[in-house]
C-alpha cells in the first residue's frame, strides 16, 4: 500500500521535470537574487 502512494505522490514531481526540465536546469545553473531571497523567506526559523 505504501509503495502505491508513495509513487503517486511522486507522479507532479515527474509531470514537472519532463515539461519544464530546460527552465529548471538554467534556473538552477544562474541563481538569482529574487529566487535566493524568496527561498529562504518561507523556511521557518
Amino acid at each position: 500500500m505504501s509503495d502505491a502512494l508513495g509513487d503517486a505522490a511522486a507522479w507532479p514531481v515527474r509531470g514537472l521535470i519532463r515539461h519544464f526540465r530546460p527552465e529548471l536546469g538554467r534556473r538552477v545553473r544562474t541563481p538569482t537574487r529574487t529566487t535566493a531571497a524568496g527561498a529562504g523567506a518561507s523556511c521557518p526559523s
